[in-house]
Protein backbone atom coordinates (compact mmCIF):
# COMPACT_ATOMS: atom_id res chain seq x y z
CA UNK A 1 0.00 0.00 0.00
CA UNK A 2 1.50 3.46 -0.91
CA UNK A 3 1.72 6.33 1.23
CA UNK A 4 0.74 9.74 0.87
CA UNK A 5 4.65 10.57 0.76
CA UNK A 6 4.76 7.91 -2.41
CA UNK A 7 1.67 9.62 -3.68
CA UNK A 8 3.11 13.04 -3.73
CA UNK A 9 6.99 11.78 -5.63
CA UNK A 10 4.82 9.69 -8.05
CA UNK A 11 2.58 12.96 -8.79
CA UNK A 12 5.63 15.14 -9.30
CA UNK A 13 7.30 12.66 -11.45
CA UNK A 14 3.86 13.06 -13.54
CA UNK A 15 3.89 16.91 -13.89
CA UNK A 16 7.47 17.32 -14.68
CA UNK A 17 7.26 14.63 -17.45
CA UNK A 18 3.87 16.33 -18.64
CA UNK A 19 5.77 19.86 -18.66
CA UNK A 20 8.93 18.81 -20.42
CA UNK A 21 6.91 17.06 -22.84
CA UNK A 22 5.04 20.08 -23.72
CA UNK A 23 7.56 22.03 -23.91
CA UNK A 24 9.20 19.57 -26.97
CA UNK A 25 5.82 19.73 -28.69
CA UNK A 26 5.85 23.58 -28.33
CA UNK A 27 9.70 23.65 -29.75
CA UNK A 28 10.47 25.89 -26.40
CA UNK A 29 14.11 26.86 -25.45
CA UNK A 30 15.97 28.94 -23.20
CA UNK A 31 13.72 31.23 -20.89
CA UNK A 32 10.60 30.13 -22.54
CA UNK A 33 11.35 26.76 -21.43
CA UNK A 34 12.72 27.55 -18.04
CA UNK A 35 9.39 29.32 -17.85
CA UNK A 36 7.32 26.36 -18.22
CA UNK A 37 8.38 24.04 -16.07
CA UNK A 38 9.03 23.72 -12.53
CA UNK A 39 5.50 23.57 -11.31
CA UNK A 40 6.31 20.41 -8.82
CA UNK A 41 8.80 22.66 -7.29
CA UNK A 42 6.19 24.73 -5.59
CA UNK A 43 5.15 28.42 -6.48
CA UNK A 44 7.37 30.62 -7.48
CA UNK A 45 5.96 33.67 -6.01
CA UNK A 46 3.23 34.18 -2.89
CA UNK A 47 0.77 36.64 -2.28
CA UNK A 48 0.89 38.62 1.04
CA UNK A 49 -1.48 40.91 2.78
CA UNK A 50 0.07 44.40 2.91
CA UNK A 51 -1.71 45.43 6.78
CA UNK A 52 -1.76 41.73 8.22
CA UNK A 53 -4.10 38.92 7.75
CA UNK A 54 -7.83 39.21 6.08
CA UNK A 55 -10.59 39.47 8.56
CA UNK A 56 -8.36 40.50 11.61
CA UNK A 57 -9.28 43.93 13.51
CA UNK A 58 -5.46 44.52 14.21
CA UNK A 59 -2.44 45.08 11.76
CA UNK A 60 0.61 43.13 11.73
CA UNK A 61 2.90 43.84 15.17
CA UNK A 62 6.05 43.39 15.65
CA UNK A 63 7.74 40.53 18.12
CA UNK A 64 8.58 43.15 20.70
CA UNK A 65 5.08 43.82 20.62
CA UNK A 66 3.77 40.46 20.77
CA UNK A 67 5.97 39.73 23.82
CA UNK A 68 4.90 42.97 25.74
CA UNK A 69 0.95 41.91 25.00
CA UNK A 70 1.84 38.32 26.59
CA UNK A 71 3.74 40.07 29.53
CA UNK A 72 0.24 42.61 29.94
CA UNK A 73 -2.08 39.11 29.84
CA UNK A 74 -0.50 36.94 32.08
CA UNK A 75 -0.09 39.89 34.78
CA UNK A 76 -3.76 40.41 34.47
CA UNK A 77 -4.47 36.71 35.06
CA UNK A 78 -2.24 37.12 38.34
CA UNK A 79 -4.79 40.03 39.19
CA UNK A 80 -7.83 38.31 38.35
CA UNK A 81 -7.11 35.28 39.87
CA UNK A 82 -5.13 36.56 42.18
CA UNK A 83 -7.12 34.89 45.40
CA UNK A 84 -6.82 31.26 43.95
CA UNK A 85 -3.83 30.34 46.23
CA UNK A 86 -6.43 31.52 49.07
CA UNK A 87 -8.72 28.89 47.73
CA UNK A 88 -11.23 30.99 46.45
CA UNK A 89 -13.88 28.99 44.58
CA UNK A 90 -13.98 30.90 41.30
CA UNK A 91 -10.29 31.53 41.14
CA UNK A 92 -7.99 29.24 39.29
CA UNK A 93 -4.68 27.89 40.94
CA UNK A 94 -2.90 26.29 37.75
CA UNK A 95 -3.19 29.70 35.54
CA UNK A 96 -1.87 31.92 38.41
CA UNK A 97 1.09 28.88 38.24
CA UNK A 98 1.38 28.87 34.63
CA UNK A 99 1.50 33.17 34.51
CA UNK A 100 3.94 33.57 37.58
CA UNK A 101 6.16 30.81 36.08
CA UNK A 102 6.18 32.51 32.32
CA UNK A 103 6.50 36.05 33.69
CA UNK A 104 10.04 34.70 36.00
CA UNK A 105 11.02 32.30 33.41
CA UNK A 106 10.44 32.68 29.97
CA UNK A 107 12.81 32.85 27.51
CA UNK A 108 12.97 35.37 25.47
CA UNK A 109 16.10 34.61 23.31
CA UNK A 110 14.02 35.06 19.99
CA UNK A 111 13.67 38.57 20.13
CA UNK A 112 17.14 39.07 18.82
CA UNK A 113 19.38 41.65 19.93
CA UNK A 114 17.62 44.94 19.26
CA UNK A 115 17.58 47.96 21.62
CA UNK A 116 14.10 47.05 22.34
CA UNK A 117 14.65 43.28 22.76
CA UNK A 118 17.62 44.37 25.11
CA UNK A 119 15.19 46.69 27.16
CA UNK A 120 12.49 44.52 27.04
CA UNK A 121 14.85 41.82 28.93
CA UNK A 122 16.05 44.22 31.44
CA UNK A 123 12.06 44.67 32.18
CA UNK A 124 11.29 41.17 32.67
CA UNK A 125 14.65 40.38 34.41
CA UNK A 126 13.71 42.23 37.35
CA UNK A 127 10.37 39.95 37.80
CA UNK A 128 11.27 37.63 40.82
CA UNK A 129 8.57 35.53 42.18
CA UNK A 130 8.62 37.10 45.67
CA UNK A 131 7.92 40.82 43.81
CA UNK A 132 4.28 38.71 41.71
CA UNK A 133 3.09 37.54 45.09
CA UNK A 134 2.83 41.31 46.29
CA UNK A 135 -0.11 42.94 44.53
CA UNK A 136 0.64 46.57 44.69
CA UNK A 137 3.50 46.11 42.89
CA UNK A 138 1.91 43.18 40.29
CA UNK A 139 -0.48 46.71 39.64
CA UNK A 140 2.34 48.50 39.14
CA UNK A 141 3.80 46.82 36.76
CA UNK A 142 0.47 46.05 34.99
CA UNK A 143 -0.12 49.45 34.45
CA UNK A 144 3.54 50.32 33.33
CA UNK A 145 3.02 47.07 30.48
CA UNK A 146 -0.19 48.54 29.51
CA UNK A 147 1.62 51.79 28.48
CA UNK A 148 4.53 50.11 26.85
CA UNK A 149 2.56 47.65 24.85
CA UNK A 150 0.13 50.26 23.77
CA UNK A 151 2.66 52.16 22.47
CA UNK A 152 4.70 49.74 20.52
CA UNK A 153 1.09 48.72 19.09
CA UNK A 154 0.48 52.13 17.71
CA UNK A 155 3.82 52.30 16.09
CA UNK A 156 3.67 48.91 14.15
CA UNK A 157 0.02 50.60 13.28
CA UNK A 158 1.69 53.83 11.66
CA UNK A 159 4.31 51.24 10.42
CA UNK A 160 1.84 49.53 8.80
CA UNK A 161 -0.01 52.32 7.18
CA UNK A 162 2.83 53.78 5.51
CA UNK A 163 3.99 50.41 4.14
CA UNK A 164 0.67 50.33 2.29
CA UNK A 165 0.61 53.76 1.14
CA UNK A 166 4.09 53.04 -0.18
CA UNK A 167 3.09 50.08 -2.14
CA UNK A 168 0.51 52.01 -3.00
CA UNK A 169 2.59 54.90 -4.51
CA UNK A 170 6.05 53.54 -5.16
CA UNK A 171 5.24 49.63 -4.96
CA UNK A 172 3.35 47.09 -7.04
CA UNK A 173 0.68 49.73 -7.76
CA UNK A 174 2.51 52.47 -8.90
CA UNK A 175 3.31 50.36 -11.88
CA UNK A 176 -0.13 49.97 -13.08
CA UNK A 177 -0.51 53.95 -12.11
CA UNK A 178 2.69 53.75 -14.84
CA UNK A 179 1.00 51.66 -17.22
CA UNK A 180 -2.40 54.22 -17.89
CA UNK A 181 0.43 57.24 -18.41
CA UNK A 182 2.59 55.45 -20.70
CA UNK A 183 2.24 53.63 -24.46
CA UNK A 184 4.35 50.48 -25.06
CA UNK A 185 5.60 50.52 -28.68
CA UNK A 186 8.35 48.20 -30.86
CA UNK A 187 10.96 49.70 -28.88
CA UNK A 188 10.55 51.46 -25.96
CA UNK A 189 7.46 53.05 -23.62
CA UNK A 190 6.84 56.70 -24.59
CA UNK A 191 4.18 59.10 -23.21
CA UNK A 192 0.52 58.28 -24.30
CA UNK A 193 -0.93 60.37 -26.58
CA UNK A 194 -3.09 62.22 -25.08
CA UNK A 195 -4.64 65.59 -25.29
CA UNK A 196 -4.11 68.10 -22.71
CA UNK A 197 -7.65 69.20 -22.95
CA UNK A 198 -9.83 66.88 -20.60
CA UNK A 199 -12.07 64.15 -22.58
CA UNK A 200 -10.31 64.90 -25.92
CA UNK A 201 -8.43 63.05 -28.32
CA UNK A 202 -6.34 64.71 -30.66
CA UNK A 203 -6.22 62.90 -34.22
CA UNK A 204 -4.62 65.53 -36.62
CA UNK A 205 -7.36 67.80 -37.06
CA UNK A 206 -10.24 65.95 -35.33
CA UNK A 207 -11.20 65.80 -31.94
CA UNK A 208 -13.08 62.68 -30.51
CA UNK A 209 -15.55 63.98 -27.73
CA UNK A 210 -16.11 61.41 -25.17
CA UNK A 211 -15.89 58.34 -27.38
CA UNK A 212 -18.98 58.91 -29.03
CA UNK A 213 -17.85 60.84 -32.19
CA UNK A 214 -15.51 62.53 -34.51
CA UNK A 215 -15.56 65.79 -35.43
CA UNK A 216 -13.42 68.81 -36.70
CA UNK A 217 -11.91 71.62 -35.07
CA UNK A 218 -13.26 73.83 -37.27
CA UNK A 219 -16.72 72.73 -36.72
Amino acid sequence: MRTSGDIDVLAKVAFDSAEHELVGLCALEDKDACMAVGRCSGPKFVWKPALGKPGTSSMRCSRITAAWEAVVTWLRCLIVYWDAEAGAARCHLPTVSKARWRLCFQDWTVLGSSVHAKAFRWWTSVLTLDILRYKPKVQLLLQSAVKIAKAARSFDERKATNNWLSWLKEGPAKGLGAQHRMSRNKWRRQPANASSRAGLRDYGGLVQVGGTRTVHLSA
